[in-house]
C-alpha cells in the first residue's frame, strides 16, 4: 500500500511541476508575438503600423495572427503561441500612385476593407 501511495504522490508531484513550468513561461504575450513578427520580417517597430494581432487556432495549435504595414507593404504573420516560431508569412504590396509610404490612415482603411468589403472608389477620393 505504501508503494502505491508513493507512486501516486510522485506522479502528482511531477504533474504539478510540469504545470508550474508551463505557466511560468509556456506562452507568448501579444507584444512578444508582434516582436517575433517584426524580427522575422526585418522591420523596425518604429516603421510598422499594426492593424491587428489576436489569438486563434489553426491545425490544432494556438497561434497569434499579426498584421502590420511598413512602407507600402502589408505583412501577415502567424506566430506559434507557445514556441514563437513563425508558421506562416506573406506580404502584399499596396502601391498607390507616387506615394512612397502608406499612411496609418490607409493601413487602417485597408484592414477595415478586408472585413467590410468597402468599395473605395465610391467612398473615398484618394487624390
Amino acid at each position: 500500500m505504501k508503494k502505491i501511495f508513493a507512486a501516486i504522490a510522485a506522479f502528482v508531484m511531477m504533474l504539478l511541476l510540469n504545470i508550474t513550468a508551463f505557466a511560468a513561461g509556456g506562452e507568448l504575450t501579444v507584444d512578444q508575438a508582434k516582436q517575433a513578427a517584426l524580427d522575422f520580417a526585418g522591420v523596425k517597430e518604429a516603421d510598422a503600423c499594426f492593424t491587428r494581432a489576436f489569438k486563434s487556432w489553426d491545425d490544432g495549435r494556438e497561434l497569434f495572427e499579426v498584421e502590420f504595414y511598413a512602407d507600402n507593404t502589408e505583412y501577415d504573420v502567424d506566430v506559434d503561441a507557445r514556441t514563437g516560431r513563425i508558421t506562416d508569412f506573406s506580404t502584399e504590396f499596396h502601391g498607390r500612385g507616387n506615394q512612397t509610404v502608406i499612411s496609418s490612415y490607409h493601413a487602417r482603411y485597408d484592414a477595415l476593407d478586408d472585413i467590410f468589403d468597402f468599395n473605395d472608389d465610391d467612398v473615398f477620393d484618394w487624390d
